[in-house]
């Protein structure tokens, strides 16, 4: 729900932006739901940014409006609107403030040739679309019904040439605006060396207390691993997966197996154990007539990864493994890690510890099916070198610091401006 919130927020505001961006006058009998500096928004366009989006929150985060908590949800999202108008409104008075809203003529030539680009894109698009959908019809005729389609939208929502480009100009100006926040907020490299060694004390601590936190922050790709508490294996491999009921029917049976296994360290009982030998032969069974519906697969795919190179084979798995784990290539390059705390299956751990780095292993069946796995390099235990992820760690610093110095900026602009809200005026039906 977390992640929903934020994405409809984010998405609130850069609408918003283009609210901002629409004429100041009011139709009549539209009223000022709030002014910032004097400046008004009004009604109309605070319904139209929270209609919008409250069709997305019912369709992102599943609520139900019938009920008690969906009803609350959607009153939150009423100031929710409301609040990013304000701060949009309010970074373009800053923006404005600062000339940044005083284009030349050739920035605004410029700004309307990539309009009627983009126009022209989308419109094509939709020409193609067409086409798929009305084989019948011709190429110009597509193009014809998709340009006054694209035209009548446009109408419809108050939008032309020029509101398209002063709309473009004005986002342009808040990327300035952001730039020169943001480069008050550049890191020294005592900066960065002060945040490596603080970061590399605190995931010391914290994965020698805790493996399984460390396994969480490598596998997720998010956090800057600066500390590795044992000396570890990377791997990539290749899932060739058995059929799909054959898979179910295995891993089911496999879990049983489990179970009883078990159930017996805690307590030796003969009828569990015969049951257990028996669910074990009826596994390998499974197994093997699993083994031959993608055999053929498989043989052809190791033969295939036997030629490539290690960029080749990372390739390779993300274009055909059935292991959501590695289907992308950052995932791959990090690879899985085998040592202390993996959950790795044993037979492929036991063929990735038999071969060298660079080394690809023979398929490896289990119950997922067949493995085509790499032995990548070790990944020492210890402190990874300041000199080895200066260049990320900078990178991530200086996006973080840049961010805080605008959510700062932004937030001080908001405490200094004349806001005033008009509850009785927002309050929509929901």
């Amino acid at each position: 729900m977390r992640k929903t919130a934020v994405f409809i927020i984010t998405a609130i505001l850069a609408i918003c932006m283009t609210a901002c961006g629409q004429p100041e006058e009011g139709v009549q009998g539209d009223p000022v739901v709030a002014e910032v500096n004097g400046q008004p928004i009004y009604k109309s366009e605070w319904e139209e940014i929270y209609n919008n989006y409250k069709q997305m929150l019912l369709i992102y985060s599943g609520i139900d409006a019938s009920t008690e908590s969906g009803a609350e949800t959607l009153e939150e999202y009423k100031t929710i609107a409301l609040d990013a108008l304000i701060r949009a409104k309010v970074v373009r008075q800053q923006a404005d403030s600062r000339g940044l809203l005083n284009f030349s003529a050739e920035e605004r030539a410029e700004a309307e040739k990539n309009v009627r680009e983009t126009m022209e894109t989308e419109i094509q698009h939709y020409a193609d679309e067409l086409k798929k959908s009305l084989p019948e019809k011709t190429e110009e005729e597509c193009y014809n019904q998709a340009k006054q389609a694209y035209e009548r939208d446009m109408a419809d929502k108050g939008e032309s040439l020029e509101s398209k480009t002063q709309l473009l100009l004005e986002s342009q100006a808040e990327d300035e605006l952001y730039e020169i926040i943001a480069q008050s907020a550049i890191p020294s490299e005592e900066d960065v060396r002060a945040e490596y060694n603080s970061l590399a004390e605190e995931q010391k601590k914290l994965y020698d207390e805790d493996i399984n936190q460390f396994f969480d922050d490598y596998d997720g790709g998010e956090v800057l691993i600066l500390y590795v508490p044992h000396e570890y294996v990377k791997m990539q491999h290749i899932l060739i997966a058995y059929p799909s009921k054959e898979l179910e029917e295995i891993q089911n049976l496999h879990m049983e197996i489990y179970e009883l296994e078990t159930e017996l360290k805690e307590e030796e009982d003969a009828e569990k154990r015969s049951e257990l030998e028996e669910k074990k032969a009826e596994l390998d069974e499974l197994m093997r007539e699993g083994a031959a519906l993608i055999q053929e697969e498989t043989d052809k795919m190791y033969s295939n990864a036997l030629k490539e190179d290690r960029d080749g084979f990372i390739q390779m798995v993300v274009n055909y493994t059935d292991d959501a784990g590695q289907n992308t290539k950052s995932a791959c390059e990090r690879g899985y890690l085998v040592g202390e705390g993996d959950l790795i299956d044993e037979s492929i751990r036991q063929a990735v510890l038999s071969i060298e780095d660079g080394k690809i292993t023979g398929p490896v069946q289990t119950v997922n099916g067949y493995h085509i796995v790499r032995r990548d390099s070790v990944l020492p235990e210890g402190q990874i070198s300041f000199e080895s992820v200066q260049k990320e760690l900078t990178d991530r610093l200086t996006s973080q610091r840049q961010e805080d110095a605008w959510e700062n900026s932004v937030k001080q602009w908001m405490e200094e401006a004349g806001i005033e809200r008009f509850d009785d005026t927002y309050k929509l039906d929901t």
